[in-house]
């Protein structure tokens, strides 16, 4: 049976609340050995077992207008219901149930093109018989009718063609947009759980074929149904939409937020009231996903205001990997959703759990250590220790690399090369090297009456700051403030740190030259090492990566490649300093190929402010050396011993 169009004209709303009525009027007129089920839309269908087809007319016929009587009492505007019946009655020429269902189908749409609002049944002895179908209201023909059928008769075949065509392609139109809706959350427009799996089945192919990694986060938030709970409906879905306009924003385009949904390869999707799916396809590494959780944290840490009140959001996410928890991405999908209810035992205001046991502790490490970071300037947890350069011609220390140490009461001595990534992704590098900056400017203001003013003092740069447009603003600042003499001072970059963002790094680099601040090129060779990138930038030192250094001796193809590059940088009027040096055959070779500078712990392990201030005067003080002599490296081991 179906009939009616109250969702196109009256809103999905009140056509819900007509298919809940329907429904229980069935229920209610039908026995208890009947079945009736819903095919979905307008359509439902009953099964009547032991009545013949004249006494399953009368039921239809009955139910007909009880279903009709529904336009007095669905809200405050009138309308009515036209309800179409088809019937069918077993006999044993029908072959199994299926056939059955199918003659009271055709019933049915005999019933909707005869003029809607009647029952028609399958099957009769008269005139009608011998279509296979007979009517109980068989359809008038009015003297409209009869002079629309008139006209017809009259009107260009062109005209009714074009006509048609017309029609036909509003149908299609119409099709589509029913189809996209079948695939999309009414409220929030995202993904539903069928669209959001065939973009993960999808993602999965690519994954598969180049190797990927895909991430899927399952999304819970408990300010949903405390809004429903305490305003409504209404307010519960305005919050909603809101939520979601808020979660696709911080995600590519191409990621997928649903609703049961992140921006370049994410999809967000709802697949309930309260839970969010998000698909994070084409990562690199599985590293990448405690990114990901970051901005999603950062995202829900904001308040919304909403009816004249901040929200605070608070829920659980859960996280599942494909292919390291499964290859099967359904499988993928649903561990998130176990990740998501097992994150609830963290007692958390937003609580994150990864399926992998071992995922969920790197993650848990990280987000816990940007947490503690965040307090690390505040609680005087950062220290510098500074390791020395050697000038090879003299012997004499001519400069110091400042390098940033982080003591955790929690966690202890951290590595820079785990704290400074997790600085650079939640946003605290440029507090950081203000705070290295004003530090070493201190330092050298405090040797200068030890007579170190002539130590030069190389300060790392990251690639986040060489984004930053107010970079050298920032920096000339301080130096300023201080009164240091940018002479002083030298700027370590890397390669593929400039070439993220060339021309603002170019800008920032040339305002630092222009004062007198020295500039060099850290880790040559392990990047683009390309000689149009050397000569764009405004260098002074080109510094070799000790992964060319170590076992210079032993290693040809090294040896070849630090000959080539001390040629092309004394070609380009760069000062040489190969770093990482450990072996006094190492830097007799460095020597012979005319390296200017050495660093390493051949020369020196790095040193706390006050201990390299009594190495470098009991090194400098020392007669200068000729170019071979070994005093350079003999006195370190002494000076340790009297230590």
């Amino acid at each position: 049976m179906a009939g009616w169009r109250i969702n196109d004209r009256y809103g999905h709303a009140v056509g819900d609340e007509v298919i809940k009525r329907v429904a229980e009027i069935l229920n209610s007129e039908s026995r208890e050995e009947d079945v009736v089920g819903r095919y979905g839309g307008e359509e439902f269908c009953l099964i009547v077992p032991g009545l013949n087809i004249d006494r399953a007319k009368d039921v239809a016929e009955r139910l007909r207008r009880a279903i009709a009587a529904v336009s007095n009492s669905t809200g405050t505007e009138l309308f009515s219901i036209t309800v179409s019946i088809g019937v069918s009655a077993y006999k044993k020429s029908i072959g199994n149930a299926m056939d059955l269902v199918e003659l009271a189908d055709q019933a049915l749409y005999i019933a909707k093109e005869s003029g809607r609002n009647r029952v028609v049944c399958y099957g009769s002895d008269s005139a009608e018989r011998r279509k296979g179908i007979v009517a109980t209201q068989p359809a008038a023909v009015s003297a409209s009718t009869a002079h629309t059928d008139r006209s017809l008769r009259d009107v260009d075949v062109h005209e009714l063609k074009s006509e048609i065509q017309r029609l036909e392609i509003e149908l299609s139109t119409k099709d589509e947009a029913s189809f996209r809706r079948s695939l999309h959350d009414e409220l929030t427009g995202l993904p539903n759980r069928m669209l959001l799996l065939d973009r993960c089945h999808q993602a999965a192919k690519r994954a598969k074929r180049g190797g990927g990694v895909i991430a899927v986060l399952s999304l819970e938030l408990d300010v949903l149904q405390r809004v429903h709970d305490a305003f409504g409906k209404e307010a519960a879905d305005t919050l909603l939409k809101a939520l979601a306009e808020r979660l696709g924003a911080i995600f590519r385009t191409t990621d997928t937020v649903g609703l049961i949904s992140i921006p370049s390869d994410s999809t967000l999707s709802r697949t309930g009231t309260n839970e969010f799916v998000i698909l994070c396809s084409d990562i690199d590494n599985v590293e990448s996903v405690a990114q990901l959780v970051r901005r999603i944290k950062r995202a829900l840490s904001t308040p919304l205001k909403f009816s004249g009140e901040e929200m605070l959001f608070s829920g659980n996410i859960g996280i599942s990997v494909f292919p390291h928890d499964s290859d099967d991405i359904i499988a993928v999908v649903d561990a998130s959703a176990s990740a998501r209810s097992y994150s609830r035992s963290n007692n958390e205001r937003i609580n994150v759990a990864f399926y992998s046991k071992e995922m969920n502790r790197v993650s848990k490490k990280q987000l816990r250590m940007e947490t503690l970071l965040h307090k690390a300037i505040g609680d005087n947890e950062y220290m510098l220790v500074y390791q020395p350069k050697t000038d090879l011609r003299t012997g004499r220390i001519n400069g110091v690399e400042a390098l940033i140490r982080w003591n955790n009461p929690e966690l202890g001595i951290v590595s820079p090369l785990e704290f400074v990534p997790v600085l650079e992704q939640c946003g605290l590098i440029p507090q950081v090297t203000d705070w290295v900056l004003t530090e070493v400017c201190r330092q050298i203001k405090s040797w200068e009456p030890l007579g170190l003013s002539d130590l030069r003092v190389a300060i790392n740069v990251s690639p986040v700051d060489l984004r930053d447009k107010d970079f050298s603003r920032r920096f000339l600042a301080v130096v300023d403030e201080w009164g240091v003499s940018p002479r002083s001072l030298e700027v370590e970059i890397t390669e593929t740190g400039v070439i993220q963002n060339m021309k603002t790094a170019v800008q920032s680099l040339q305002e630092l030259q222009s004062r007198g601040i020295q500039l060099s090129l850290d880790d040559f060779g392990t990047g683009y090492s390309s000689l149009s990138h050397l000569n764009a930038l405004p260098l002074n030192v080109l510094k070799i990566d000790g992964c060319f250094i170590k076992d210079l001796h032993l290693n040809r193809s090294n040896q070849a490649i630090v000959k080539a590059i001390v040629a092309m940088a004394s070609t380009a009027g760069l000062r040489i300093l190969a770093e990482g040096v450990e072996d006094e055959q190492e830097m007799q070779i460095l020597k012979s190929f005319g390296c200017d500078e050495i660093q390493g712990f051949l020369i020196s392990q790095p040193l706390r402010a006050e201990e390299l201030a009594e190495f470098v005067i009991g090194r400098n003080a020392l007669p200068q050396i000729k170019h071979s002599d070994s005093r350079v490296v003999d006195f370190l081991p002494r000076w340790l011993a009297r230590r």
